[in-house]
């Protein structure tokens, strides 16, 4: 090994250092990129690099190990003066080895693995938290989000509402309509009860007037009926004396006594009587007449007064289907009024509903948005958290490497 004051990259093997050489170990900590995805990726590179050359060196090591291989001669370092201070370093990807053989004490410091610099890999433990910390922030905004979007079915519920409203308008529109019904029904009674109720006037002033009539007719008609009786008396008794008048003129006749004088008074007396007789007859024809007239009048009164009874059961049925129609009519009423109310109530809601959607619009667009940005970030740092996990693996590796060289140089004689 070509002995040099600066750094050479051939790896020391046993037996190239002397037993009485002190080693330091310096340990070279190169700065980690932050947030700086261009830095992310080179440390990625150089971290495959840093893989292929500990690989490569493993293998020489074990192959070394095994005896399979001859190891290449490296000479022993030169003894210097005593004043000079030349350094034999070695210097890996990530490490640097120093041996300085002007430090020749008596005492030779033994190499610890606690001088290795783990500040690297505190930082990424530190970085991995604040990541593990970063990723469960995230996760809790995601369950609010989610939370949030799951708002989004009281649309439905909303939908709901809207249809129930259309159902109760519906509703009330076919409950105006019966009430309309109603109260034209109504009014159509009315009307039928206010002829009736004149109708009935009328037949009430009909019945007096015809049962003052008949009253008075019945009066008329007693009276006639006396009047007949004696008219009829005094027809038989004049008949009678007409009868014994001609018996007495026929046995005159017969008999041939009586003057000429007495047969011209007897005829007068008979002609008087005859004349008598069909003014009788006359006048009783007309009590006849007027006693019809009569029993015509006492049936019409009665038929009448039946008709009123009949209007009457009429007009109180009516009355009474005005009652329930009116009670129902209120009833209806009061119905629309509740709908009505129930109607106000819905569209107050509805667009209470309306302003709620809108805003759950707007929030789960917002929310959407964000949850992208942020399932976009936790990729990103998922991708990272692998490559410091690799890099954290490649650097325990090197680790190992080290405490094997370090192990290598310890038994060094």
């Amino acid at each position: 090994m070509k002995k040099e004051s600066g750094r050479t990259k051939s790896p020391f093997h046993d037996g190239d250092v002397e037993k009485s050489t002190p080693a330091h170990v310096n340990v070279k900590k190169k700065k980690k990129e932050r947030g700086v995805p261009t830095a992310v990726e080179e440390r990625i590179r150089h971290s495959h690099r840093r893989l292929a050359n500990a690989s490569s060196k493993s293998s020489k090591q074990s192959a070394l190990k095994s005896g399979r291989h001859k190891p290449h001669f490296v000479p022993p370092p030169a003894r210097t003066s005593p004043g000079s201070k030349k350094t034999i370093a070695w210097e890996g990807n990530t490490h640097r080895l120093e041996i300085d053989p002007s430090n020749l004490t008596s005492t030779r410091r033994s190499l610890r693995v606690d001088d290795l610099d783990t500040s690297e890999e505190e930082g990424t433990r530190d970085k991995l938290r604040v990541y593990e910390r970063t990723i469960g922030n995230l996760m809790d905004e995601i369950g609010t989000l989610r939370h949030e979007v799951g708002m989004h079915d009281s649309t439905r519920s909303v939908q709901k509402k809207k249809e129930q409203l259309n159902a109760s308008k519906r509703l009330l529109e076919e409950q105006e309509d019966e009430i309309m019904e109603y109260r034209e029904e109504l009014r159509s009674t009315l009307d039928e009860n206010k002829e009736l109720k004149s109708s009935l006037e009328k037949l009430r002033g009909h019945a007096n007037r015809s049962r003052s009539e008949v009253e008075i007719v019945a009066e008329e008609r007693d009276a006639l009926v006396r009047k007949l009786v004696e008219a009829e008396m005094d027809a038989k008794s004049t008949s009678y004396m007409v009868l014994k008048l001609k018996e007495t003129v026929n046995k005159l006749n017969e008999d041939r006594r009586m003057s000429s004088g007495d047969v011209v008074n007897l005829i007068r007396q008979k002609e008087s009587l005859l004349r008598k007789l069909a003014d009788f007859e006359v006048t009783n024809k007309a009590l006849r007449k007027l006693l019809k007239e009569q029993s015509q009048y006492e049936s019409n009164g009665k038929r009448l007064i039946g008709q009123q009874d009949v209007l009457l059961q009429r007009l109180a049925q009516t009355n009474e289907e005005n009652k329930n129609l009116l009670f129902k009519l209120n009833e209806r009423d009061k119905e629309v009024e509740a709908l009505l109310a129930q109607v106000k109530a819905d569209k107050n809601q509805a667009v209470a509903f309306d302003e709620l959607k809108k805003t759950i619009e707007v929030t789960r667009a917002h929310l959407q948005k964000e949850l992208r940005s942020r399932e976009m970030e936790c990729e990103r740092l998922n991708v990272h958290i692998k490559t410091t996990d690799q890099q954290c693996e490649q650097e325990r590796m090197e680790a190992e490497h080290m405490r094997g060289l370090v192990e290598a140089l310890r038994k060094i004689p």
